[in-house]
């Protein structure tokens, strides 16, 4: 199954087929004095609090076009790692796929990316993967389309499936490599797709 869907906040690096496109809106990210964790319940106020983003457009087949399949995220950050959860509705749950694999291995599975920009030049990036059976891919992205797989940041993911769709939720600790200054924009870009 092919889901060609894609969520914007600002356009950076390359996501297989799927690709984010900018429409202006400048989300904030919602602060929170919680430590939050990737199993913990949604409906926590902190993310209740936090910018629903819907957003969302293909990238492909028709570029530009609302989202084949509705998708909701929101971003927090405490003072110890950015969190993200991601909502991807579909509706024939079903046939959602999910391989497991070892880490950083590609398959033909339903995967929602997740890209930072934190220096916000369009140029380098850090890529958090997951597919709908857990397997986490991570990438560093430089010079605009070259990237390391080799680079293994820590980070959580928890995955569930629910009966609308499928849930990921993130938890990145601490700073990616180079983080700007507090207060400097980051760009993020999330897709999803097989």
């Amino acid at each position: 199954m092919r889901r060609i869907l894609a969520a914007l906040v600002s356009a950076l690096v390359t996501c297989g087929t799927a690709h984010a496109q900018t429409t202006g809106a400048t989300p904030n990210v919602a602060k929170s004095v919680h430590a939050h964790v990737v199993t913990g319940p949604v409906a926590e106020t902190d993310w209740q609090k936090a910018e629903l983003l819907t957003a969302f457009v293909q990238r492909e087949p028709s570029e530009g076009t609302p989202a084949t399949y509705e998708t909701e995220a929101r971003v927090i950050a405490d003072g110890a790692a950015l969190h993200v959860v991601v909502d991807a509705k579909d509706p024939d749950p079903e046939k959602i796929v999910g391989y497991l694999t070892r880490r950083d291995e590609d398959s033909q599975s339903d995967w929602i990316h997740l890209f930072i920009d934190s220096y916000h030049d369009r140029r380098t990036g850090y890529q958090f993967a997951v597919n709908a059976a857990g397997v986490k891919r991570d990438s560093y992205w430089y010079n605009d389309d070259n990237n390391d797989d080799s680079w293994d940041a820590v980070w959580e993911a928890n995955v569930s499936r629910t009966p609308s769709g499928w849930l990921r939720r993130v938890r990145r600790a601490g700073p990616a490599r180079r983080s700007p200054p507090s207060g400097r924009t980051w760009a993020a870009t999330a897709c999803a797709g097989s």
